[in-house]
């Protein structure tokens, strides 16, 4: 899970593309898992990847909430962080067979 600041990475395999404002977004297969990519069309281009698409699509979600606020707010931690965060958070509202 790192983050590159090219494009070579932009998914082919595109499973969703989408506008969040002028942010143009697509997320992916890529190899082992899945790349988030997106760009303002400027200057800027991030690429994420995720070794599941429930990572993929929890940060897509995060960047789709930065962009409601109309980017006044941002991301606070990288993708291995979020990453780490985000099973917390899966670990919390999901039950699992030994639970019950």
């Amino acid at each position: 899970m790192n983050t590159q600041h090219f494009t070579d990475a932009i998914p082919s395999d595109v499973i969703d593309q989408m506008m969040f404002g002028d942010t143009y977004v697509k997320m992916g297969r890529h190899q082992d898992g899945y790349v988030l990519w997106w760009s303002d069309g400027v200057a800027n281009d991030w690429t994420e990847f995720y070794p599941s698409l429930s990572l993929a699509l929890a940060r897509l979600a995060t960047l789709a909430a930065a962009a409601e606020s109309d980017w006044q707010a941002g991301f606070t931690s990288g993708p291995a962080d979020f990453a780490r965060e985000a099973k917390k958070l899966f670990n919390a509202t999901l039950s699992t067979p030994e639970q019950g």
